[in-house]
């Protein structure tokens, strides 16, 4: 199945990229088998589905792309952004958090591509990856070990994780090992910790 960095669901498959082996796949984990592959990317990061797209962060590239079932690049959701990291989709939005930018931005609505990103949120400090939950977005702020509830301009931190490691080159994506978080549907996060390999569980972070 080839090496996997990031992971994301789709559906009852599993979306793997690897920046190490330049690709993207989609990993069906009963039938133990690859249904679709992008090879050829530069430094993928991360990935997701949004609409009929598998859209991925290419770091080696500086952009975040939209790539059909046919393997082809349809779309070109931003560029020159010096370090996409991260990927969500809520609300029919599409997000990235750029790591060097310190942002998360918005790329699309309901599909379309915006014609300029939006900030979302700034003065982050290298941020990874984020989810949103009740109207606030909970970041993993790398370099820091923070997990960070972002609410409008305020920014709270809610707890401690290991710092994540450093890329051993500039030929390596800066967030060469993703620090990811999910949520479930009672409202707990799960963190993993890079360094110490443990997975945190963060429950009731608003109360």
């Amino acid at each position: 199945m080839g090496g996997a960095l990031n992971v994301s669901v789709d559906g009852e498959d599993l979306i793997l990229t690897s920046w190490v082996d330049n690709d993207v796949r989609i990993w069906n984990q009963q039938s133990q088998e690859i249904k679709w592959k992008k090879a050829e990317l530069l430094a993928p990061v991360s990935a997701t589905r949004y609409g009929n797209l598998i859209v991925v962060a290419e770091h080696g590239r500086q952009r975040v792309i939209g790539i059909n079932e046919e393997g082809e690049v349809v779309t070109i959701f931003a560029d020159n952004l010096p370090a996409p990291t991260g990927l969500a989709v809520e609300g029919g939005a599409l997000y990235v958090s750029d790591r060097s930018l310190g942002q998360i931005l918005t790329l699309a609505q309901n599909n379309e591509p915006l014609s300029k990103p939006r900030i979302v949120a700034e003065g982050l400090e290298s941020p990874e990856g984020f989810v949103w939950y009740e109207d606030k977005i909970i970041v993993i702020e790398a370099d820091r070990g923070h997990v960070t509830l972002v609410e409008g301009a305020n920014k709270i931190h809610l707890a401690n994780i290991p710092p994540g490691s450093q890329a051993a080159s500039d030929l390596q994506p800066p967030s060469q090992v993703f620090n990811g978080i999910t949520v479930d549907r009672e409202g707990n996060f799960y963190i993993p910790g890079e360094t110490n390999r443990v997975l945190y569980k963060l429950s009731n972070p608003f109360q």
